[in-house]
């Protein structure tokens, strides 16, 4: 008898072994994709941040320039 609950308890054991293993599988591959998927996430918003900064640079230096002129003109009337 107790061959036979020796047997029953290595059966159950390699089944739920075998359950870990693929429920592990299945969590490294969630962090994976994930992993993945935060990359392309930040990717996206470095990307789109410069595109804006390169290509609002020209009014920004405008802007500047005109800042930098009006700012001269009044120092310019009060002396």
């Amino acid at each position: 008898m107790e061959g036979d609950q020796l047997e029953k308890l290595v059966k159950e054991n390699n089944e739920l072994i075998q359950k870990n293993n693929e429920l592990l599988k299945k969590v490294y591959s969630y962090i994976k994709w994930r992993r993945v998927f935060t990359a392309l996430y930040w990717i996206l918003i470095i990307g789109a941040v410069s595109g804006l900064l390169f290509f609002l640079e020209p009014y920004v230096n405008q802007l500047l320039d005109t800042y930098q002129a009006a700012r001269e003109a009044i120092q310019n009337v009060g002396q």
